[in-house]
């Protein structure tokens, strides 16, 4: 019996090699493209404008589109695989009251994602970012501290998180601040002078205490708006905010008041 396979974003680079291996493998193999373009109200309104049948999909390989409605009109689904990390854009719950088993794949995220928040921690302290502020005719000279003056505070130490902090580690920063829901176990990841200048602390101390925050926390009821007007005052002014995790995790428009008003 033949398993037919879903594939989201088929016509992207990575699509379309994940849908060719497949193919080669003797899958049925159904790509579903051009979701990101604007062009439906959903997932499913696309699969029905392509005269596709979902129901009789087996498995389905996703990224970051909304996925509730696929999942909930699915009869035969048997696997969801999650490309990347979150998932808040489908229910987990449905998925086990329906039988269908779901599983992320984030190895390459972790190592993407810290990168990038690294590269954008050394252009803040070096200095870099103001070059682009410079070239929009808004040019504020704001030092840098550099980085043995810097104390970073990672808010959420799981994967990327704790791979970033590795990452941090080779370079002489100050201090680190670290924020976690569950006790994180230090002693047995990092050597007696690393462990000098971390620090597990309370959300509060880890925005009041650090130069730079970088969110790294899944997208859930208890973390949306997990920044806002009410903590978010307790960071100073001269401050950096990196979310890297999802844009409910900060409410936006209590950001949008503290950047307007300067006060981040």
């Amino acid at each position: 019996m033949s398993i037919t396979v879903a594939v989201t974003g088929a016509g992207g680079f990575v699509g379309n090699i994940v849908c060719r291996d497949l193919l080669d493998k003797g899958y049925n193999v159904i790509g579903i493209d051009n979701f990101h373009k604007g062009n439906c109200d959903s997932l499913l309104q696309l699969v029905s404008n392509n005269n596709f049948i979902f129901k009789e999909c087996d498995v389905l390989i996703a990224g970051s589109e909304p996925l509730h409605e696929l999942v909930e009109t699915s009869e035969n689904l048997k696997l969801l695989l999650r490309a990347g990390v979150g998932t808040d854009n489908f229910s987990t719950s449905l998925c086990e009251s329906k039988g269908i088993a779901w599983v992320t794949v984030d190895n390459q995220v972790i190592e993407s994602v810290s990168n990038y928040v690294l590269a954008n921690i050394l252009s803040i302290t070096s200095g870099i970012h103001q070059n682009r502020i410079m070239l929009t005719s808004d040019w504020r000279n704001r030092m840098s501290k550099g980085i043995s003056d810097t104390t970073i505070g990672i808010i959420g130490v799981g994967r990327i998180g704790f791979s970033l902090l590795n990452k941090l580690l080779r370079f002489p920063f100050k201090k680190f601040l670290l924020y976690d829901l569950v006790e994180l176990k230090l002693e047995e990841n990092f050597t007696t002078e690393q462990l000098s200048k971390i620090q597990q602390v309370s959300l509060m101390t880890c925005l009041s205490d650090s130069d730079i925050v970088t969110l790294h926390v899944p997208l859930h009821e208890s973390t949306t708006n997990l920044l806002n007007e009410t903590n978010l005052n307790l960071m100073a002014s001269d401050s950096w905010l990196i979310n890297s995790s999802r844009g409910a995790v900060v409410n936006e428009k209590d950001l949008y008041k503290f950047l307007e008003e300067g006060r981040l």
